[in-house]
């Protein structure tokens, strides 16, 4: 979801250079797949933050649905994301 949201951006952005740098960085990392352990952490994300009354995106929450799955760290600057952190989200804010 992560590789596709970037695809989306630098279509959107018609900035040669930035497809470059895209492209180029998307060749030199791994994408994970989406498996029955990122399911289970969405439906899990999904329950808690309607129960909790907290709207998050589609796609947000299954980037970090898989990156708890992961037991990777998020990086991010959206702010929605820190409402996962009590989820167990790990999450990293590289602007902060």
């Amino acid at each position: 979801m992560t590789e596709a949201e970037l695809l989306y951006g630098i279509k959107m952005s018609n900035n040669e250079r930035l497809i470059v740098r895209v492209h180029d960085f998307l060749k030199n990392i791994n994408i994970l797949n989406w498996d029955r352990m990122a399911a289970q952490s969405y439906g899990e994300l999904k329950y808690l933050t309607r129960q909790q009354g907290i709207t998050v995106a589609e796609l947000d929450l299954q980037i970090a649905s898989h990156a708890k799955a992961e037991n990777m760290v998020l990086v991010s600057n959206d702010a929605i994301f820190n409402a996962l952190v009590a989820m167990n989200l790990q999450l990293e804010n590289w602007y902060a």
